[in-house]
């Protein structure tokens, strides 16, 4: 499934797609982005089609250390 499918409904993801292949998810909000939320992407993200190393996450709102530590582990992007 492609991440544009995914979140084609979200007003807080948008979903841009790079010239090498890769996909950039940048997601506003006003709340923090804790664990809890990076596990509910992770599954998400498991369903695309796209690799996980190809995969960079731009947040526009806090971000909980742990939830940072856990996508890097699981070979996702952080761009800041």
């Amino acid at each position: 499934m492609n991440l544009k499918e995914l979140y084609e409904k979200s007003k807080s993801v948008s979903v841009i797609e790079n010239a090498n292949g890769g996909v950039t998810l940048i997601i506003s909000r006003k709340s923090r982005f804790i664990r809890k939320d990076a596990e509910k992407l992770l599954e998400k993200l498991h369903k695309s089609d796209i690799a996980l190393e190809n995969i960079t996450i731009k947040f526009n709102a806090p971000l909980c250390s742990k939830a940072k530590c856990f996508l890097e582990s699981n070979k996702i992007s952080i761009s800041d």
